[in-house]
């Protein structure tokens, strides 16, 4: 929780303009860190959920249990759970149903790997990846999604896309979402997520259709994170 504290006196440097900091502890220190927040400007979410509402599902997390602690935000699939664990595009979409279902804010992981993108392939994986996601919901259901782009060659190895290929895919996915409905495709925030760091967070949180940003390893350094909190703030 060393941490969490360090962060929020990083964080009240910071007079916020529409500024929303969420963080997104593991499950263990959920609890804590809702006590932690009462009271500041954080949001509170969680990494993952499981895909059920209820059931003898032992060690699995609900949406409502998530709730229950304070949590407003959940991430879904993220390419780690999607590796790792297998996690395929329906069972992504039956997790997003669960957040709906408990109000919680659904942010949803997007994104191709490296072999995917040197064959061209990185719009269609894409585009494959987020027909799941809005075919199983009505769209004013969808109207609080936020959708993060994260090119899975870029996450943990500080390379980040390039401007042309970030500005390019988030084009692409809130073209795909006005296809399907305008208001979507006005309303969706699309963050980028993949080694966002203090000396890079200006150029991404400039292009055209970035509405934020997803830190990894930034976000465990108050002092980095919190810089990119500066920067964004500005915006």
């Amino acid at each position: 929780m060393q941490l969490l504290a360090d962060l929020k006196s990083e964080l009240a440097k910071i007079t916020p303009e529409d500024l929303v900091v969420l963080i997104l502890p593991p499950f263990v220190y959920l609890q804590m860190a809702s006590n932690a927040i009462d009271g500041t400007g954080f949001w509170l979410g969680a990494q993952d959920l499981d895909e059920r509402e209820n059931g003898s599902v032992t060690g699995a997390i609900s949406a409502k249990m998530l709730q229950d602690v304070g949590c407003q935000y959940a991430l879904i699939g993220h390419s780690e759970r999607r590796l790792m664990f297998k996690e395929s595009n329906e069972s992504i979409a039956r997790k997003l149903s669960q957040c709906l279902k408990e109000a919680l804010v659904p942010i949803v992981c997007l994104g191709e790997s490296l072999d995917q993108r040197e064959a061209g392939a990185a719009k269609d994986v894409i585009g494959n990846q987020l027909e799941y996601i809005i075919g199983t919901n009505s769209f004013s259901d969808l109207r609080n999604l936020v959708i993060a782009y994260e090119p899975v060659w870029a996450i943990g190895t500080g390379k980040s896309a390039s401007i042309h290929q970030i500005e390019e895919v988030h084009f692409t996915i809130r073209d795909l979402l006005g296809k399907h409905d305008p208001n979507l495709a006005a309303d969706t925030r699309i963050i980028y997520g993949g080694s966002v760091t203090p000396a890079n967070a200006q150029e991404i949180l400039e292009i055209d259709g970035v509405d934020g940003a997803l830190i990894g390893g930034a976000s465990l350094d108050a002092t980095s994170f919190g810089e990119i909190c500066q920067i964004a703030n500005k915006f």
